[in-house]
């Protein structure tokens, strides 16, 4: 073989041993890699495990963001409504401002000895009833502070007690004092807004007076008819009917909204005369007959409806006594409970204390009965009203907040905001506020703060004065709360002691 052929030869083995040594290499290199490739694979598996965690993480943050935001928007930019609620003013037309403070004197002057007293006083004393100048600044200072209510809730007893007193024919004076209110009302916050305006028991003739065997021959009803007008031009005719026949009725004041206000001097049980005929007694005036007729009707127009009374039923504050007959407020609770899923608020007044009762857990009623203070300082509570905070969509309460102002002084002022004050911040249900007295049962220092709450007059805090009993038990207290009926309250607290 020739020198060339072979160093061609050998080029060829060469190149062939090059390239087996290149592929030999390759395989090494592959190997190398599907090493490489083995850890990429393991630390692509633990990156993958750390990016899907990453974006749980991201999703869950995400998720809470859209959460808060969905519950900032519900809780914060949801349309709340602003409503006045004022009760038993007691306007006292006779108050002298050197009138002695006891209720014997009537704080009047009225024919009485040695009842003036060594001061002057000119916004109204323990044991009086308001003088005018009183009630003026709470309108002023209720002014101040929600302008333009949605609408004003007046839980009744414009007039003071013992009304008899005052010089005058009936009903003739007590229009007059009825028209004065009005008035007053109506300079502060307009002729246009809506005033649903109970009557409470010295509001009458004569105290916890109505005749219910006159049928429609109620002289004030007729005559007071108009001055009531004034707050509630669009009363129906229907309306005006049952007012001046037996001094309830309802007004409409929106389009998916009702007040009803029902008369329930009718159910006390200091109702005078005393009512005879069995009709009568069962259903007073028909009152429950177009209770639920009208109940019945709003629900099935898909209408939400507040009750508005002065009386509440149940048990009072003082004497743990019924305010009205068990048949009555038996009947009472089985017509809210009927009509439970339009029934969003219950307002009363009478016993000058902020309170509240409760329906059964079974009855599904979702509204508490809310009582109010009043701005007559007669039983020793600091003046007072509130602003109540509804939600304008479902017209559920959603708080309130109280304003007051030391007895015999013009010093008005927020006192406290009921769902701060005592932790509630899901509403003033009927479930939220039963939590509220589960928690007072064992917390004595929340129960101090219910009572000094009730009078809000640091000064005589309840039950200082305003009653001659003693003051009732922790437990009677709380089951006067609990339970409306006799069977259950009698049970309640035999059952606690």
């Amino acid at each position: 073989m020739s020198i060339l052929a072979q160093s061609a030869s050998k080029r060829i083995m060469d190149s062939a041993a090059s390239d087996n040594t290149y592929y030999e290499n390759l395989e090494d290199d592959r190997e190398v890699g599907t090493g490489k490739s083995k850890v990429q694979e393991t630390s692509g598996r633990a990156s993958s495990s750390t990016t899907f965690v990453w974006k749980i993480l991201g999703f869950s943050v995400i998720l809470t963001t859209l959460v808060c935001c969905m519950l900032y928007l519900f809780v914060f930019t949801r349309s709340t409504g602003k409503v006045l609620h004022i009760s038993d003013l007691h306007y006292d037309p006779l108050y002298k401002s050197n009138a002695l403070n006891h209720r014997s004197c009537a704080c009047n002057m009225v024919e009485k000895q040695n009842c003036t007293a060594s001061d002057t006083v000119l916004y109204g004393r323990v044991g009086c009833d308001a003088p005018l100048k009183l009630i003026e600044t709470a309108f002023e200072s209720a002014k101040s502070v929600i302008a333009n209510p949605d609408f004003i809730v007046f839980t009744g007893d414009a007039i003071r007690h013992h009304s008899s007193v005052i010089k005058g024919a009936l009903p003739d004076k007590l229009i007059s004092l009825f028209r004065t209110i009005s008035n007053l009302l109506t300079s502060y916050f307009g002729s246009t807004v809506v005033v649903t305006q109970a009557f409470g028991n010295d509001d009458f003739q004569k105290n916890y007076f109505f005749n219910t065997s006159k049928n429609c021959d109620q002289p004030l009803l007729r005559d007071v008819l108009p001055v009531f007008q004034r707050g509630m031009p669009d009363l129906a005719k229907v309306d005006t009917n049952m007012f001046t026949c037996g001094g309830f009725y309802s007004v409409s004041v929106s389009s998916k909204l009702t007040v009803i206000v029902l008369n329930t001097v009718l159910y006390s049980v200091r109702h005078n005369p005393k009512m005879s005929n069995a009709g009568q007694v069962e259903d007073p005036m028909g009152q429950f007959a177009w209770f639920d007729e009208t109940l019945a009707k709003l629900q099935q127009d898909n209408i939400f409806v507040w009750i508005v009374g002065h009386i509440a039923p149940g048990y009072e504050s003082y004497a743990m006594e019924p305010m009205w007959p068990n048949v009555y407020t038996r009947k009472y609770v089985s017509i809210v409970t009927k009509y439970a899923r339009i029934v969003k608020a219950q307002f009363f007044g009478h016993e000058h204390l902020n309170t509240y009762r409760l329906f059964e857990s079974g009855t599904n009623v979702p509204s508490p009965i809310i009582i109010s203070g009043s701005i007559s300082p007669i039983f020793c509570n600091a003046p007072s009203y509130r602003v109540i905070e509804y939600d304008k969509s479902t017209y559920d309460i959603l708080d309130f907040v109280s304003y007051g102002s030391d007895v015999g002084e013009d010093n008005w002022s927020l006192r406290y905001r009921f769902s701060s004050e005592f932790d509630i911040y899901n509403g003033l249900s009927n479930t939220e506020m039963r939590k509220l007295t589960d928690r007072m049962r064992n917390d004595e220092t929340l129960l101090k703060k219910y009572r000094m709450r009730k009078g809000d007059n640091d000064k005589m805090p309840y039950p200082q004065c305003g009653t001659k009993n003693d003051p009732a038990d922790k437990n009677s207290e709380l089951c006067a709360i609990e339970h409306l009926e006799q069977d259950a309250f009698e049970e309640c607290v035999s059952n606690r002691i």
